[in-house]
């Protein structure tokens, strides 16, 4: 397997997941959702048949029951009450296929689960149609379903990581070249992504409040950005 055929976004995701810092829910078809898999647990899966035969401890996969046509709440109840079981170590994963078909009740139980998720969970919803989810969903998830996500350029990527592992002059590089540069909805959601292995767990809880907010309102992406990263927290 090589990272140079996968997109950025879904490097960043997985590289999360595999950190011991928190891990946003995201949103994405099967086909990502069996890279992560085949990378972090180096298998070579490419059907949810392949990955019920694997049968890895650390997957918990939930769909729609054969008797039902859409993801009912009843099983998102089922999802909740597995979420207490902690790993031996790295992290659980929960994977809700077909989610697209949760009605609202299913989806708001969703959305509370997600808001409450434990460290050690990581939850993904898999879709094959995202513009179904409720606007609450998609504000607090990443969305990782697009083949043309936002790419973070090798010299943003430099300074961001001296940012976080520099002195306070590499600090303040990367502040200069925030103000002198404007910033995409997009881009501005990539960089926040990529950051979020870096954060303790207060500048995580702020980073997704900053993520919401892209999503959710329409304030100026940069000065949301200067706004997280200009929190005193950071020097």
């Amino acid at each position: 397997f090589c990272k140079t055929f996968m997109k950025q976004s879904l490097v960043q995701y997985i590289e999360n997941i595999k950190s011991p810092h928190a891990t946003i829910a995201s949103v994405m078809n099967q086909e990502n959702f069996f890279t992560i898999v085949n990378e972090i647990f180096r298998k070579n899966i490419h059907s949810m048949d392949e990955l019920h035969e694997a049968s890895i401890h650390e997957i918990f996969y939930f769909t729609i029951p054969e008797w039902k046509k859409e993801f009912s709440i009843d099983t998102v109840k089922e999802v909740i009450s597995a979420l207490s079981l902690r790993p031996y170590n790295g992290k659980n994963i929960f994977v809700l296929d077909h989610f697209d078909t949760a009605g609202p009740p299913a989806q708001n139980a969703t959305l509370k689960m997600i808001e409450e998720c434990p460290d050690y969970a990581v939850i993904i919803l898999i879709v094959e149609n995202p513009r179904k989810l409720l606007p609450t969903i998609d504000s607090r998830t990443i969305l990782l379903f697009n083949e043309n996500l936002h790419q973070v350029d090798d010299a943003t990527t430099s300074l961001l990581e001296k940012f976080f592992t520099g002195s306070n002059a590499d600090k303040m590089n990367w502040i200069s070249y925030l103000y002198q540069n404007d910033f995409s909805q997009e881009k501005a959601k990539t960089i926040l992504i990529k950051v979020f292995p870096y954060l303790n767990f207060a500048q995580q809880h702020e980073c997704k409040k900053i993520l919401i907010a892209l999503e959710s309102t329409y304030e100026n992406p940069k000065l949301l950005l200067e706004t997280f990263f200009l929190w005193e927290d950071f020097f």
